[in-house]
């Protein structure tokens, strides 16, 4: 009989276990489901063949959060070369959408595919990781795609368009 009930407190504390596991599994999300959003900010385009490339654009790039509030949904932007930069990269045309944003933790996102046309090919990265502090997504400047000649540095701030509020990361019911 004492072996029964050991096997039962074990398996009691087993299930616990996994129950505990399971609840603290979290699904992140964003703040103003279906909002349109701009996200504006500095980035350093980087690209290397053989030599260093670089570019300093003002962007904004535009989309929404969806419904749910599970991911945003980027499909536009403008982009121009930051006065002064003496870059030959050009900071329009050259992404393609949509980008679609998920939150992966509490303090990072993930551009689901990336994809930059360059005059050495294109850059293509799946789950892109940014860092996301507050509504400011942060590149690392570490190079991507394949070949990994792209590089990007810099900042986006995301914002709700239709009141100008930070959009920020939550947990999802």
């Amino acid at each position: 009989m004492m072996r029964f009930t050991k096997a039962v407190a074990a398996f009691a504390a087993l299930a616990l276990t996994v129950g505990a596991s399971a609840v603290s599994a979290q699904s992140y999300g964003f703040t103003h489901p279906g909002e349109l959003v701009t996200a504006r900010g500095q980035i350093v385009e980087n690209l290397y063949m053989p030599g260093t490339v670089e570019t300093i654009c003002n962007i904004e790039v535009y989309g929404a959060v969806a419904p749910d509030g599970k991911s945003m949904i980027f499909d536009a932007y403008d982009g121009v070369q930051a006065p002064g930069d003496s870059g030959n990269l050009a900071c329009y045309g050259a992404v393609d959408f949509p980008i679609v944003v998920t939150a992966s933790s509490a303090n990072q996102v993930n551009l689901d595919q990336l994809f930059v046309g360059t005059r050495g090919g294109p850059c293509q990265e799946v789950n892109y990781k940014l860092a996301y502090s507050g509504n400011t997504a942060t590149f690392s400047g570490a190079y991507f795609g394949i070949p990994a000649i792209c590089r990007a540095a810099g900042s986006l701030t995301l914002t709700a368009d239709s009141n100008g509020a930070a959009v920020n990361i939550v947990t999802l019911p």
